[in-house]
């Protein structure tokens, strides 16, 4: 098991979500958080198996939500650096992972 660390914009990434949620339906953004955190600690143990999908990121998704991890391994940690839902335009997703490295 590795710890996994975060980017600064990672913070942010799941609060609106969260909040977006919860706009949808009360109690919503509690289980896409609680998704969050279990899609955490499976990079924690399972980092290492899942493939590179983008230059050095790997990507997990959600279990219960269209939604998706990307990070990258720093030899000590994975490092998680956008989390974004599934759906978004992938020339978005490649950007942002370039800008957020």
């Amino acid at each position: 098991m590795r710890p996994v660390t975060f980017a600064p914009e990672v913070e942010t990434d799941p609060e609106q979500a969260v909040a977006w949620f919860d706009r949808q339906q009360r109690g919503l953004g509690d289980r896409f958080l609680a998704d969050f955190r279990t899609t955490v600690g499976k990079i924690s143990t399972v980092g290492t198996a899942l493939r590179v999908v983008h230059g050095q990121f790997r990507h997990l998704k959600f279990g219960g939500f269209p939604y998706v991890t990307y990070f990258r391994d720093d030899g000590q940690s994975f490092y998680v650096t956008l989390v974004i839902g599934a759906a978004r335009d992938p020339e978005l997703i490649r950007k942002l992972l370039v800008e957020r490295r």
